[in-house]
């Protein structure tokens, strides 16, 4: 009986391993289920010490597992119809060119491909404090607000070589210089704008065409309103990165010309103003940048880069009142007169550049940079009102140690800056100081990456006036800035 009770033991676990785990143990006997119970049944009638009973119980059980057997491949049988059925679906011409075209193939970059989306989220705490005004409100003295920016844009690419994008944003549509939303009037809705809706063409861009020896050339050509920085080098000093102009900017660019790494040459015409009535006001910028890489022996080379340009800013006297010739800050200057500007603006922009990449400093290399510009307005007119020669000059100097691009890094930065009257157009530069003409100011900030694309800066800006006047009430400021930035 114990050898019986054995053998019995011997085919069960042979009849489960073969029933429960069928993809393996089939794959390896290659035998299906049924089989292998017919194998066991003989085993079964063969062995005269299993009882009757238990051998007609093993025999039922196994016609229902070889039933299941049975069912399952049915199931598979319906499985590869349903397999089939989709790939009819798919196999259509038509559907099949609609999804090529959605999701590409192997020879072609579909929509979603061709489709780029990118985003940015700012958080603002902003205090200024306003300090040695002779006629403000001594009520006044702190202002605190809470500031939003939202901007949301795509870049589709019509062909290998061009793309059309656009962009909204938060900000009033009056407001060139700023995108932010503050919080403010009463839970009202919020303005959003288009700030940005070009076409980009760049013929050589997989290609560059070849201009003999090592030398090449690109370009690339925008229209439309679109960001000034894809073409032009410059500082806030000359540009705000908010103001988005509208018009025509080529952007060429030669590289191995003579000793030289980069050679450009920057053309842009921008429409300012435009009335029936009157003359229309327009700009036209001009610049030629020069990079060179040299290597002193140091762990990193030097890059410098040196560029030279005109702001060419035509008829500023044209439809002054409440266009954007009269821009922030200019009420100010002593050659306003009945709204329009008394001074034209042909500003030379000269920007000086040094970066080194190889400091080591907290166990890691960081990038430092020191950026030196100076502009002269050839336009300005004497500033008769105070009994002064034209105010015409500015410069500005700026520096950034460390690098912000993943989870922990943190950049450090400063700046001054020193503007006469008229030596700049404040309808396109910053607005991070309250007013841009005769003033010094600076500012130092911290910025440190808390997560993957999200940043937390810290600023602190000054401004004061070059010349304070009996008649003029303009205010020395001191601002603190807390914000976090989140790009997607």
């Amino acid at each position: 009986m114990k050898n019986a009770r054995g053998v019995l033991l011997l085919l069960l676990y042979v009849f489960f391993a073969a029933a429960g785990v069928a993809s393996v143990a089939l794959a390896e006997e290659e035998q299906s289920v049924s089989e292998s119970f017919a194998e066991l049944k003989t085993a079964l009638d063969n062995d005269p010490n299993i009882s009757p009973e238990v051998k007609r119980a093993l025999n039922k059980f196994g016609k229902a597992v070889s039933r299941m057997e049975g069912q399952q491949a049915e199931d598979a049988i319906t499985s590869d119809r349903l397999n089939g059925k989709i790939s009819e679906w798919f196999a259509s011409k038509d559907r099949k060119a609609r999804m090529d075209r959605f999701f590409g193939t192997s020879e072609k970059r579909g929509l979603l491909d061709r489709l780029k989306l990118f985003g940015d989220l700012r958080f603002r705490l902003e205090s200024t404090t306003n300090n040695g005004s002779s006629s403000g409100d001594p009520n006044n003295r702190v202002r605190t607000r809470y500031r939003v920016r939202f901007r949301f844009g795509g870049e589709y690419e019509i062909c290998p070589t061009a793309w059309v994008g656009a962009r909204v944003t938060t900000g009033t549509q009056d407001d060139q210089q700023s995108p932010h939303q503050t919080f403010d009037h009463n839970l009202d809705k919020w303005d959003v704008n288009f700030d940005r809706i070009y076409l980009h063409w760049s013929p050589f861009v997989h290609k560059p065409l070849s201009l003999g020896g090592d030398t090449t050339f690109t370009t690339d050509f925008w229209l439309g309103k679109f960001d000034h920085y894809k073409t032009f080098i410059g500082t806030p000093l000359s540009w705000d990165g908010d103001v988005q102009p509208e018009g025509l900017a080529v952007h060429n660019v030669f590289k191995n010309v003579l000793c030289f790494d980069e050679v450009q040459l920057n053309l842009g015409m921008y429409a300012l103003t435009e009335n029936a009535d009157q003359q229309d006001a327009w700009m036209a910028v001009y610049q030629t940048a020069f990079k060179k890489k040299c290597d002193f022996g140091l762990p990193a080379p030097l890059e410098f880069t040196v560029a030279s340009g005109l702001y060419y800013i035509q008829d500023t006297d044209t439809n002054a009142n409440g266009s954007m010739i009269v821009a922030r800050g200019i009420e100010h200057s002593p050659t306003l007169q009945n709204g329009a500007f008394q001074s034209d603006y042909h500003i030379w922009d000269n920007i000086f550049e040094v970066k080194y990449k190889g400091i080591e400093f907290l166990g890691k290399k960081r990038p430092l940079k020191l950026t030196f510009q100076y502009l002269h307005n050839f336009g300005a007119n004497d500033d008769t009102a105070h009994h002064r020669s034209d105010q015409d000059n500015a410069f500005g100097l700026f520096t950034t140690f460390g690098e912000t691009k993943k989870r922990g890094d943190w950049r450090v930065g400063a700046a001054y800056v020193y503007v006469e009257q008229d030596a700049v157009y404040s309808g396109v530069t910053t607005d991070d100081w309250p007013v841009l003409g005769n003033m010094k100011g600076g500012w130092i900030f911290l910025d440190y990456v808390l997560w993957e694309k999200t940043v937390l800066k810290l600023w602190g800006l000054w401004d004061d006036a070059i010349d304070h006047y009996a008649d003029d009430s303009q205010d020395e400021h001191f601002r603190f800035r807390i914000q976090i930035d989140i790009k997607f």
